[in-house]
């Protein structure tokens, strides 16, 4: 069997931003995002 390993990386600036849809992305259809559901723990940028 081979073997297996975890790669750890820290935390991207830009994740928050991206995640929450703070900038415009051209794949997110605006019309449907209403429908979306989310749930927020706690913030890495702090």
């Amino acid at each position: 069997m081979g073997a297996t390993s975890i790669h750890v990386q820290a935390v991207k600036p830009g994740s928050e931003i991206h995640n929450f849809r703070e900038k415009e992305l051209d794949y997110v259809r605006p019309e449907l995002s209403h429908l979306n559901e989310s749930w927020v723990g706690d913030s890495i940028s702090h």
